[in-house]
């Protein structure tokens, strides 16, 4: 990564410039680069590279990519790596403030100031940002305490802000969803939340692991038809789109998670052909759009629900940027993901196995066990109501439990797995923050090296509240041992220098 004070080569002749350090152009810049690519300069706002990866503490991200199940911040610090072992340059803190239709761009730098760079390709990878209050029109005063999910997952995971008390979801997109479940760890009551559609919006196991887990009410087919306060929120009225009666939920703090819409502003401005529904852009297979050297990649594109899709897509935009600039030499595979150490590695036999691809290690597993009935029912003393959604991965198996014992629906071995664990003892992986001091931000992420009872949650998250550390940490490092007596350790899940 370029240093702070560092100085990029302008003089250098400039093969391919990537806007945005997210995944998206992360992963499109790796691409290029080991396919030939001789010169690759990503450009950020932000003060690091990383994107919203890096306000993502919880899990779930990098089974397809990297093959196992990596947390946002580990999975960003891959990427990052993986960018400097290829040569890429990486600013942050610049800014690209016009871009037109011959790809000279204008930039404005922190360390730089201003100036122009004539690129030969470029990607697009500036990702997508969140529908407001305003876009859905919710009537009412307008006090503080009323945020979109992201920002408050920005304030509460990096910044270490206390926003409320008592809180109400507008919406129950995948953020919403997950900053639910985060604010119930992190102490705040969340009151409901409220989806004026029949159905959620978010991913079935989002619904399961951060609602249904923590039992917090979703209203579905309801509206927020005010929010009330002055100086400070004090509460919002619903309303059932079936009729009945209004109720208000006292709450001091309202998140709005209705939609994203892709970043395409700049995009506007090469005269780049747009999807005027969704915002998005209009891309030929190759990803490339209507002007000639211009790809794009990422939720500039359209909005993703898997960060590991992401990766792949940008990877194809990586790959035929290089291919438009000459580059012969053979970049990795569609699909590749990056090993530890940064290389490109083919997926394994284990991701075969959690995409649900590998049947034949299913039914392998299956014959060995002795018994597998004889297993569930010695665990469990009543049968399931209703299937138990598997959070392994997006894929969302229904599990069921049938009188005799028998485990069924389940598409891999880790599934079956999941299934006798949520019946013998629920438990998952605790991932939360902890005040760090001289660092670049004042919260640093972790997680637990093991699972834990789901019902001691809350309890271990309050006991990590009082946890604090000092930069520098090294991802992994170990930052407690033995938390509560659970006989877990606590780990960081990135990297964080001293200034």
């Amino acid at each position: 990564m370029i240093p702070a004070n560092g100085i990029v080569n302008n003089d250098a002749p400039l093969s391919l410039l990537v806007i945005g350090a997210g995944p998206a152009g992360l992963s499109a810049a790796i691409e290029a680069k080991r396919s030939g690519v001789d010169r690759v300069l990503v450009v950020d706002r932000e003060r690091e590279p990383g994107g919203i990866l890096n306000q993502c503490i919880h899990a779930g991200f990098g089974l397809f990519h990297f093959g196992e199940e990596l947390t946002g911040p580990e999975y960003a610090e891959r990427l990052v790596n993986a960018a400097e072992e290829s040569g890429v340059e990486i600013m942050s803190e610049t800014f690209v403030a016009e871009i037109d239709h011959d790809l000279n761009a204008v930039l404005f730098s922190k360390s730089l100031g201003y100036f122009q760079v004539k690129a030969k390709a470029v990607v697009l990878a500036m990702g997508c940002r969140e529908r407001t209050r305003a876009a859905v029109a919710v009537p009412g005063t307008r006090p503080a305490g009323v945020f979109s999910a992201g920002t408050a997952q920005r304030l509460i995971n990096i910044e270490g802000y206390a926003l409320g008390q008592r809180a109400v979801i507008v919406g129950s997109g995948d953020i919403g969803l997950i900053m639910a479940r985060r604010l119930t760890l992190e102490g705040v009551e969340v009151a409901a939340v409220v989806e004026i559609r029949e159905t959620p919006s978010g991913l079935p196991r989002n619904v399961s692991q951060c609602l249904k887990a923590f039992s917090i009410p979703l209203l579905l087919s309801h509206r927020v038809a005010a929010i009330e306060g002055t100086s400070r929120v004090t509460g919002v009225v619903v309303e059932s789109l079936n009729g009945g009666a209004p109720e208000r939920l006292e709450c001091d703090l309202v998140l709005f998670s209705v939609g994203l819409i892709p970043e395409n502003e700049l995009s506007a401005m090469t005269g780049a052909d747009l999807l005027g529904g969704t915002n998005g852009l209009q891309l030929t297979g190759e990803m490339q759009t209507s002007v000639p050297g211009l790809f794009a990649c990422g939720n500039t594109y359209r909005v993703y629900d898997l960060v590991d899709e992401v990766s792949r897509e940008a990877g194809i935009a990586g790959r035929a940027a290089a291919a438009y600039l000459g580059c012969q030499k053979c970049g990795a595979p569609s699909g590749a993901g990056y090993a530890k150490s940064g290389g490109i590695t083919s997926l394994s036999s284990e991701t075969r196995t959690v995409m649900g691809q590998d049947q034949g290690d299913v039914s392998r597993f299956m014959q060995s066990e002795k018994d597998p009935s004889s297993i569930a029912s010695d665990v469990v003393e009543s049968v399931m109501d209703e299937p138990l959604l598997c959070i392994i991965c997006p894929k969302g198996c229904r599990i069921r439990l049938g009188s005799g014992g028998e485990i069924t629906g389940y598409n891999c071995r880790r599934g079956y797995e999941f299934a006798l664990q949520e019946l013998r003892d629920p438990s998952a992986v605790l991932t939360a923050t902890v005040a760090i001091e001289g660092g670049m931000w004042p919260r640093l992420p972790c997680k637990t090296t093991k699972a834990i009872p789901r019902a001691l949650l809350r309890a271990a998250a309050a006991s990590l509240s009082k946890l604090s550390v000092s930069a520098p940490v090294s991802l992994g490092e170990i930052l407690a041992r033995d938390l509560g007596g659970l006989g877990v350790d606590v780990v960081a899940t990135r990297s964080m220098k001293k200034l």
